[in-house]
């Protein structure tokens, strides 16, 4: 049995073992050609690969952290083209939190996630609390949503590579091995998270405002104003940063106007709602992670509470 290393480095790894006229390659970094010629200068003339194995695929990730001139909060670029198949892809964060709590966002919520390394799923934010609140660090993402936490270390689920139709039948293999079967996730992609720690309460306050705003961004219309004219009102102002207003549109079968406000800490506070242009004003009490509604009339200039139906919720009264 004889061994030899044909090439190691970043233009492509392999090597061969050879017994008995048949050799065994180990990853296939180099032209076939190549390979051939160096394992004739390694006394391997005349020798066929009959059998190739592979150590890993030629995946790679470019990582790009964006420091903040002011504030603190960190975008991560991941840039991954990935060749790999059935295997799973996470971006760890080794975290320092004393008694860690895994939290993450749901619907109009936020629900506490298992640290035993369970795969879980969140929508904008995951973050991991320390237990009395004094630290907190927020990951907010950019539609990965699924992650898992333990031990310590947060991990954020990038890629897949599963196929796109397995499934056992009898004997038959889960995917066939005599031919080229497309997978999931495969190719390039590109994600974005966004960093940020500080004391846990605030970073509860403020990780849901920061999570829509990366989200939901505004869009660019096909206008170029010359910048003379008067600046334009803000249509609906809340004097609370943390409040969140998630809905602003005309009512369905009315000239009314529906405002949607939600509160995302699970703490109860209150806030000014302002429609600006009408000049009008009204302050507003929420409970932890209650939704309320309201129409606004535009011609008597009034606010009436609604339900989610948009319905008014206590007839003949206003709020």
């Amino acid at each position: 049995m004889r061994f030899a290393l044909l090439a190691s480095g970043s233009g492509g790894n392999a090597m061969v073992i050879e017994h008995d006229g048949y050799a065994l390659l180990l990853d296939a970094g180099i032209s076939l050609r190549e390979t051939l010629a160096r394992m004739a200068s390694a006394g391997m003339e005349g020798v066929r690969p009959a059998a190739l194995l592979l150590s890993h695929e030629h995946s790679f990730i470019c990582l790009h952290y964006k420091l903040p001139k002011h504030g603190t909060e960190i975008e991560i670029q991941a840039r991954v083209l990935w060749n790999e198949t059935g295997r799973i892809l996470k971006l760890a964060v080794p975290t320092l939190v004393p008694a860690p709590r895994y939290l993450g966002q749901v619907a109009y919520g936020v629900q506490e996630l298992p640290t035993d390394g369970h795969e879980v799923v969140a929508q904008k934010w995951v973050g991991v609390f320390a237990a009395d609140q004094g630290m907190g660090l927020t990951c907010i993402n950019e539609g990965a949503y699924g992650s898992d936490f333990c031990d310590g270390e947060l991990r954020l689920s990038l890629l897949r590579s599963p196929g796109y139709a397995a499934h056992p039948i009898l004997d038959r293999p889960i995917m066939p091995q005599d031919r080229f079967s497309p997978r999931i996730d495969q190719g390039e992609r590109s994600f974005t998270f966004w960093m940020n720690a500080g004391p846990g309460k605030e970073r509860r306050e403020r990780v849901d405002g920061e999570a829509l705003a990366h989200n939901e961004r505004p869009f660019a219309l096909s206008f170029f104003p010359s910048g003379a004219g008067d600046p334009p009102l803000p249509a609906v102002r809340l004097s609370d940063a943390v409040v969140q207003m998630t809905a602003f549109k005309q009512a369905e079968q009315s000239e009314d106007y529906v405002i949607r406000v939600f509160e995302p800490t699970g703490e109860p506070r209150s806030t000014i709602l302002e429609v600006v242009p009408l000049d009008m004003r009204q302050e507003i009490w929420l409970s932890g992670f209650e939704i309320k509604t309201f129409r606004v009339d535009p011609v008597n200039r009034s606010f009436r509470e609604a339900d989610l139906l948009e319905a008014p919720a206590l007839e003949d009264q206003e709020v």
